[in-house]
């Protein structure tokens, strides 16, 4: 069972431990907190160190509008190894307004 303590970690490599944990186990419900936990700057650059395929089955995970905001922040060498690993995936990020990260954050 997975936890939620990853929430209270604040180190990028506690975030890309956790990336990793829940990429494997196909939990996008946990993706989706640690998104909301960090914001998409810091989860960009957590995937900006994986491989294509690992950033690609994270952004998979992801909804059409988090998805669109963690790839317009991925670094130009990381949105390439994306694209390389899936040439034959949209990954372009297209703007689409996302609504504000504390409206989204459980109280």
């Amino acid at each position: 069972m997975l936890s939620f303590s990853f929430l209270f970690l604040r180190s990028d490599a506690a975030l890309q431990g956790a990336l990793r944990v829940a990429v494997a186990a196909r939990r996008p419900f946990v993706l989706r907190a640690l998104l909301i936990s960090r914001g998409p700057r810091a989860f960009a650059r957590a995937l900006s160190d994986l491989s294509g395929h690992a950033i690609a089955d994270a952004l998979s995970l992801l909804g059409a509008a988090d998805r669109a905001a963690v790839s317009s922040r991925l670094p130009q060498a990381a949105r390439q190894r994306l694209l390389d690993a899936a040439p034959d995936r949209e990954w372009r990020s297209t703007p689409v307004p996302t609504p504000p990260w504390s409206l989204l954050v459980m109280r």
